[in-house]
């Protein structure tokens, strides 16, 4: 070493044999990375296994590579995808994007149909860690979501913030859309909380709902609040028994646009456009959510449809303070909606008349 000059100790540093080896490393994981990353970039293509396996598999990894490496959208191409259990997204900043979401089962670009066992989730956006963070900037579009009349719940939107949604689907047992919280402590907070949804949906043949806001078990304050709802266009209730289109829970100060809420004329008399639910407990009651149009029409034989808002002839805490814009009873043909205001609830509408 002591025959070494200063520039030949600099001339070994930048340029010898462990610099090299180096860059040589550096190349490798450029190239694993770009090698990983391009499910993300290049559309997922279908499968055509129609028993879920493969598709499943497949749009899994694409998601975990995208968490693994900090990219921000899977791609799913054009074409039919069945999947057979739960997709997750656990990390913020992740969005599943398709090519079109169309309208029904039979008009899509690209469309991911549920064949796992009964009472499953297509897909759900949480954290996972009990100490973690919320998730933020998520996001789902140009996606149709079948849930086969045996899935449980399309998307569940867990503790997750400032996402745009647009979500078109059919046929779920609970819910097209489920938004919560968590049960456990995050920092700084849990509310699922900032969203932007469009929903579309269609549960025909089952009682289950489009929406479904807010918890119903959880001994906390309301957790699902300050979104904002631009359209929910429903077609619902025609068979199984009561359920809503729209089924609010513990949530408050959300904004709905535009509510077009069709009751099917079948078996089910009962089922309600809009419930706004009074609660057991007193902080998972709903109240200050807002209403610009609702259309929430009986079916062609004057059976069920309109809005309910529950008061104490239900739980011990009534809903209150919820207020529609106009409640849009005109379009509505010979079958008049109803609008029912329970015990000690409140809800303010506009109508043909203004209602206190």
């Amino acid at each position: 070493m002591d025959n070494i000059n200063p520039l030949s100790m600099e001339d070994f540093i930048h340029n010898g044999p462990l610099t090299e080896i180096a860059r040589d490393i550096n190349r490798l994981k450029k190239q694993m990375r770009e090698q990983a990353l391009m499910p993300l970039f290049t559309p997922l293509v279908p499968s055509g296994d129609t028993t879920g396996a493969k598709d499943t598999y497949n749009i899994k990894a694409a998601i975990d590579n995208a968490i693994t490496f900090s990219a921000t959208t899977v791609v799913l191409g054009s074409g039919l995808f069945y999947i057979s259990s739960t997709l997750y997204i656990s990390e913020s900043n992740v969005k599943l994007v398709g090519q079109g979401e169309g309208f029904d089962s039979t008009h899509y670009a690209t469309c991911i149909k549920w064949v796992g066992s009964a009472g499953g989730t297509m897909l759900e956006i949480a954290p996972i860690s009990p100490y973690g963070h919320h998730l933020q900037h998520n996001g789902v579009n140009g996606i149709f979501w079948n849930g086969n009349n045996s899935a449980a719940i399309g998307i569940n939107l867990l503790s997750t913030n400032y996402g745009y949604y647009n979500i078109v689907g059919e046929e779920f047992t609970t819910s097209l859309v489920n938004m919560s919280q968590v049960q456990y402590a995050l920092t700084p907070w849990r509310n699922c909380q900032f969203n932007t949804i469009s929903i579309i949906g269609t549960c025909y043949a089952s009682n289950g709902s489009i929406l479904k806001l807010g918890g119903t078990s959880v001994p906390d304050i309301s957790n699902t609040s300050h979104n904002m709802f631009p359209r929910i266009d429903a077609f619902y209730g025609y068979g199984g028994t009561g359920g809503a289109a729209v089924d609010i829970g513990a949530a408050d100060n959300n904004f709905f646009g535009l509510l077009r809420l069709w009751k099917a004329a079948g078996t089910n008399h009962t089922a309600v456009g809009l419930l706004l639910r009074a609660s057991s407990v007193q902080y998972l009651d709903n109240y200050y959510n807002r209403f610009e149009y609702v259309q929430a029409c009986s079916d062609s034989n004057g059976f069920g449809g309109g809005v309910w808002a529950q008061g104490t002839e239900t739980e011990t805490w009534p809903s209150y303070g919820n207020g529609i814009r106009h409640l849009d009873q005109a379009n509505c043909g010979s079958a008049y909606p109803p609008v029912t205001i329970g015990t000690g609830a409140s809800l303010a509408y506009e109508g043909d008349a203004f209602h206190v």
